[in-house]
């Protein structure tokens, strides 16, 4: 039974419960005969209710009261409630931690702490969940508790799943089964196969999930163990169901919700019964739908305290009801449900668990936006879709904290040393070791700066459209299906317009973004996505300067390098990415009260090396790129045209000011430190310009770093991590992130967890950053146009754009200059006309 293997060990305890009868023990007969439940849990045709009082009973027998049983019989109560009531198994799991640390049962004590993990989070206290799985996870191993680490590694790749990190969940959950195929007598690792196959489902790698499927139900099917079942067909449901099997995927919910019936599964019933609903919606099955989402929330009554479904199944009948007519109800739904998933996210332990919450109930928001678009609300409808875009910046604006130089931790000179050790090696199998050990202490640095102060205070439509300049259209998409939307805001007017589903805009953007990244110029794409997501709004010609506010992978589309049919935006249009327009207010209202004079440029040049004469420009193009597939010493080549860039961005900005240029003002080669730049005052400094290599980690965004030099003798790794770049102290006007790929990052409709977005949640109120790798002459070339823009006063948005139409007019295809994005405030000047006539330099 340690083992997990109940079913094997069944037939032993019904032996043992006679013997011990015989022998007039008591109390080791309700042991053998409560041993028996787990088994029968499959094997019996009796609800959950059933077992839970059955084994409440035998608890409170007299001779149930030795230690030993005692602890034997909490388990198997655990185990029932784990499926039952998250509240009662995380009590549960509490008395059997408890009374193992009394009998010195360190590894039942441990698992027990693991435990614990899955009524934390179902309960919605996903920091505390967080801690328990991992900590488990790491004791176990020192244990040397195989089957512990298997069951540990399960949960926490089934956590994993649910906020969609599937490649980091298949690795803990191909370990888990791994070990458990390993061990002698271990139960089949069923949560771990269901998780694998949700992965892989996401992963879209449907054949290998469907695969899996078939081989999860061969023993469950021929045994009728309908708890099984329910997992598998409810998981291959949703595989049916995104593969367009709409037939098939109801049939599966139908019978997993009918197992759930009959085992008295509450949980089952409040989870399959959501997507169940939604698939007879689609088919206008309206009021079937309405008869299974209504048992489903029923069933969420006898586990009032799990909320993790709630605010999904909320949303699918406040939608049904809607196109019932019962506009009023439907609209109180959604409002509670929105109101579950703000107390879920006062709970997420990081900035980027606050982004998947909120990707993980986007249906929720984009519904409710749709039926107040119907409605004719826009007000409303825009401050529903503010609840979730931007949230953590504008968590980061309204709480700035900002952690002072200081003398490193024991945990970050662990990660220094261990990020170094990273960078030397270029041996895979080490690189996985030192990858999985830094996993380990950065769960450790994980502060928790977003718990119980995450809550987005949405500007109002009519505050931000006065705070919108003339000539400017803010459009806030929202992807959604069967349909999208964008909304058009001007400082006159607020227009939605219906845009196609998600998922055809998202497979033309990756589409467009492929070409453009292998420096493709398919102008056919090009145009079809003009036509899909500008063409429609008539604003779009009258205004020049375009705001964009991103859902999904059109975070990562330069909207410059769409095509009218005639010529490219960029020839006509400004453009630039906010995360939300709450953001854009608040940068803006921040800029208006905090006009002091600073320091006019700081620049980083760490790779710049002495120029050599070059031969052809062709090759000078191709000598360096300003990227790095990994964290690797062998991947940081030198980029010499790097110090001619941050000196003629220097001169600009002192031309534009009017003072001498000073060498004080960049640091080049190896004075270019991460421990130089982050002892600077960098909040005295309106202009920070970093031409250096860049990395973007998809999977651990707060891995994401711009690459310094590092110096032996100092402590600083030379990785400036996203995480860092968080608690800088910025107060700069334009950070220019002159390295590859400090834009791309794993997106959700919360945002986009990327470098450039560290930098304004640090202080900064505008960021130029790169979709891609790119060369290091060209992007000299482009940033010497954007300077000498700058230099004549023009905004922003403005001095980007006309470097892209120059170096589009040199022949270069949109590769070259569509990989420069504005993020941020596009239209903020750099400085006012009367600072130079009333302070003096410092």
């Amino acid at each position: 039974s340690r083992k997990g293997n109940w079913l094997r060990a069944a037939p032993l305890y019904k032996q043992a419960q006679k013997m011990f009868h015989d022998q007039g023990n008591a109390s080791m007969e309700i042991y053998a005969q409560a041993s028996q439940i787990p088994a029968q849990l499959e094997t019996a045709p009796q609800p959950l209710s059933f077992w839970l009082a059955e084994i409440n009973r035998e608890l409170s027998l007299p001779a149930a009261q030795n230690p030993k049983t005692q602890l034997h019989l909490l388990q198997i109560k655990g185990q029932i409630e784990n499926n039952y009531d998250a509240m009662l198994a995380y009590k549960t799991w509490q008395r059997v931690e408890r009374l193992a640390t009394q009998q010195h049962d360190w590894t039942l004590q441990n698992r027990a702490y693991g435990e614990e993990a899955i009524g934390l989070f179902l309960l919605g206290d996903l920091s505390t969940a967080k801690t328990h799985a991992f900590g488990s996870y790491a004791r176990a191993l020192y244990l040397r508790d195989s089957e512990g680490r298997a069951r540990i590694a399960s949960l926490i790749g089934a956590g994993e799943v649910e906020f969609k990190a599937y490649n980091d969940a298949l690795s803990h959950l191909n370990k888990a089964i791994s070990i458990s195929k390993s061990t002698p007598d271990a139960a089949y690792p069923s949560v771990a196969v269901t998780a694998k196959i949700e992965a892989l489902r996401g992963l879209k790698r449907y054949p290998e999930a469907l695969s899996l499927c078939a081989e999860a139900m061969d023993v469950p099917a021929r045994r009728h163990f309908k708890g099984h079942l329910y997992q598998v067909l409810s998981t291959r449901a949703r595989v049916r169901d995104d593969m367009g099997d709409l037939t098939g995927a109801t049939q599966d919910y139908a019978q997993a919700f009918e197992y759930a019936r009959q085992l008295g599964y509450w949980r089952g019933l409040t989870e399959a019964g959501g997507p169940l609903a939604t698939d007879y919606e689609r088919q206008s099955q309206l009021e079937k739908a309405l008869q299974i989402i209504n048992e489903a929330l029923n069933a969420q009554q006898h586990i009032p305290s799990e909320m993790y479904f709630s605010p999904r199944n909320l949303a699918i009948k406040a939608d049904i009801l809607r196109k019932l007519g019962r506009v009023a109800e439907s609209n109180n739904l959604y409002e509670r449900s929105l109101a579950l998933v703000d107390s879920l996210l006062i709970t997420a332990p990081t900035p980027n668990l606050v982004r998947r919450i909120v990707d993980d109930y986007a249906t929720v928001y984009s519904g409710y936006f749709d039926s107040l678009c119907q409605q004719h609300n826009l007000p409303a409808a825009f401050m529903v879709i503010e609840r979730a875009y931007g949230v953590v910046e504008q968590h980061a604006l309204e709480n700035r904290k900002h952690v002072p130089p200081h003398p490193p931790t024991t945990l970050e000179k662990e990660l220094t040393a261990l990020n170094l050790k990273l960078v030397s090696t270029d041996n895979e199998e080490r690189r996985e070791q030192l990858l999985s050990t830094i996993s380990g202490v950065e769960d450790q640095l994980d502060s928790d700066p977003w718990s119980h102060s995450v809550a987005s205070h949405p500007v109002a439509l009519q505050t931000l459209q006065s705070d919108l300049h003339p000539g400017e259209l803010l459009i806030e998409y929202v992807l959604a299906d069967p349909k999208s939307y964008a909304l058009a805001i001007t400082r006159e007017s607020v227009k939605p317009y219906t845009l196609p589903s998600r998922e055809e805009i998202q497979l033309q953007t990756r589409r467009y973004i492929s070409q453009l990244q292998h420096q493709g110029t398919d102008l056919g794409v090009a145009h079809k996505l003009f036509q899909q997501l500008l063409g429609p709004i008539a604003e779009f010609e009258s205004h020049p300067s375009l705001i964009i506010v991103p859902s999904g992978d059109l975070y990562l589309l330069p909207f410059s390098a769409l095509h009218d049919g005639k010529q490219y935006v960029v020839a006509t249009h400004a453009t630039s990415i906010v995360s939300a327009g709450t953001v854009l207010h608040m940068l803006r209202r921040r800029a208006a009260a905090e006009a002091e004079y600073r320091r006019p440029f700081i620049g980083f040049a760490p790779w710049a090396v002495e120029s050599q004469p070059k031969t052809s420009p062709v090759l000078s193009v191709l000598s360096a790129w300003r990227g790095a597939s990994g964290p690797k010493k062998s991947d940081f080549i030198p980029l010499p045209e790097s110090k001619h860039e941050v000196l003629t961005g220097r001169d600009e900005i002192d031309k534009l000011e009017r003072t001498a240029p000073s060498d004080d003002q960049v640091k080049i080669g190896p004075d270019a430190t991460e421990a130089e730049f982050k002892q600077l005052p960098l909040a005295d400094y309106q202009v920070l310009h970093l031409a250096v290599h860049g990395y973007a980690d998809i999977e651990h965004p707060d891995r994401s770093a711009l690459v310094f030099k590092h110096s032996p003798h100092e402590t600083d790794d030379g990785l400036l991590q996203i995480r860092e770049i968080r608690a800088l102290h910025l107060n700069s006007g334009l950070v220019v992130l002159s390295a590859c790929k400090t834009a791309l990052g794993p997106t959700a409709e919360g945002g986009v967890a990327n470098i450039a977005n560290a930098f304004l949640q640090a202080g900064a109120r505008t960021v130029v950053s790169s979709f891609w790798p790119t060369s290091d002459h060209a992007s000299r070339q482009f940033m010497d146009l954007f300077y000498a823009n700058l230099a004549q006063k023009e905004t922003k948005a403005e001095a980007l754009r006309h470097a892209a139409v120059a170096s589009m007019s040199a022949g270069l295809p949109p590769y070259y200059w569509a990989a420069f994005e504005i993020s941020g405030d596009p239209d903020e000047p750099l400085m006012t006309k009367d600072w130079n006539a009333s302070h003096t330099r410092k």
